[in-house]
Order: C-alpha cells, then structure tokens, then sequence
C-alpha cells in the first residue's frame, strides 16, 4: 500500500467505536468507577489520532522538502477538521466554564439529540455501496488486528507498566472494541481504501458481540 493507504489502514488496527459503543458497555460492565479512566481515553483518542493521521497522510503525499512543514500543514488540517473544533470548543468552555445563552443552548441541544441517529443513519447509506466479497485481505487483516492483536497488546501493556483494577479492565475494554466510524470518515476524506475501511467496520461491529465477551474474559481470567 502507499504511505497515504498504509496510514488510514493502521487507524482501522487501532481506533475504536469508544463513544457510541465503549461508554454505554464499559458502564454497565464495570460500573460508575471506570469513568475516570474512560473519559481519559476517550478525551485524549480522537485528537491524538486524527492528528497523527493527517501528519502521516500528508507526510506520504507531501512533496515538500520540510518535513516540518509538512507537520504543520497537517496539524492546520487537523484543527480545522469539524470534529476537532467540538472537542477544542467542548475543552474550551468546561475550561472557562462559560456557558451559552438560553436560546442557543437549547437549538444545540436539539441538534444533538439527532446527531447520532442522523449519522449512523448515513454511515449505514454510505457502507450499502460496498460488497463484502470485496477487499478480502485488508478487511481480514483489519478484523485480526482490531478485535484480538490490539486488545492482547494493550493487556501486556497494562502489565509493563503495573497498571490494574478498574483502569486495566477499562483500558482492555475500550481495546477489544469494533472499528469506530471516525475511520470510515478518515477514509472518505483521504479518499483511500474506503471499501476495505467500511466492510471493517461492519464485520468488526457484528463480530465483536462474540469477541469482546470472549476477550474481557480471557483478560480478567489472566
């Protein structure tokens, strides 16, 4: 694969459904005490990421002789990604704790509520267009990667480095997740390997109802 292709399909290897799925299972699994090390993850995953994706992609594609440079395009493209501007304007009001007037609280409020439904529902659209006999190899690999060699590193991780209890079973937890839907936008972006990224989501997503009860088992088994 190109450097561009190479960067997307590690993303799909490590980038989980945290929010949609990882919150509502790791609660209800591991209780109110995993909150802490959940929020930490999730606060810190998709900023990280998106900018070590765009840094990666333009670095593969650049033509420019600075390698600086090129960090700091990517890094411009990342901050000016929608998703990154919620996360900077979310930290940036809790920060100030400056809230907004009535009347736009309650239109975002309204907005939020429908997002998720509305975005899943055109992700669903979006991943009709491809067939699953198609990009056999990369989804497989994405689908080994993601629901067993990710979440068996992030465990011998936690060992290195003593982490236990509550955090480790989290961090475990948020591992052995499916594939999120931040990479399928990555690939609609970049426009790269998008079939093999959206028939990853699927089968990773549909999979997981076994492999995330076999894994968290194995792990606390251990």
């Amino acid at each position: 694969m190109r450097g561009d292709e190479s960067t997307v399909f590690g993303m799909s290897a490590i980038f989980s459904n945290n929010v949609q799925l990882g919150i509502p299972l790791a609660i209800s699994l591991l209780g109110e005490n995993c909150v802490p090390s959940i929020a930490f993850i999730v606060s810190l995953n998709v900023f990280l990421l998106w900018v070590a994706v765009t840094v990666g992609v333009e670095l593969s594609r650049s033509r420019e002789a600075s390698v600086w440079g090129t960090c700091f395009e990517g890094l411009w493209r990342t901050i000016k990604n929608p998703v990154i501007i919620g996360i900077l304007l979310g930290f940036l009001s809790s920060w100030t704790d400056i809230g907004l007037p009535g009347p736009f609280e309650k239109s975002l409020s309204l907005l939020s509520a429908s997002a998720t439904p509305v975005a899943l529902f055109s992700v669903g659209t979006g991943l009709s267009r491809y067939k699953l006999s198609s990009h056999i190899r990369l989804t497989g690999a994405s689908i080994v990667l993601k629901l067993f060699i990710q979440p068996t590193t992030v465990f011998f991780l936690c060992l290195l480095f003593g982490i236990t209890g509550i955090e480790r079973q989290a961090a475990c937890l948020l591992a052995s997740l499916p594939v999120g839907v931040n990479v399928y936008i990555m690939a609609q972006e970049f426009e790269v390997i998008e079939g093999p990224v959206a028939n990853a989501l699927l089968l990773t997503t549909c999979l997981s109802m076994l492999t995330v009860p076999l894994m968290t088992s194995l792990f606390n088994f251990l």
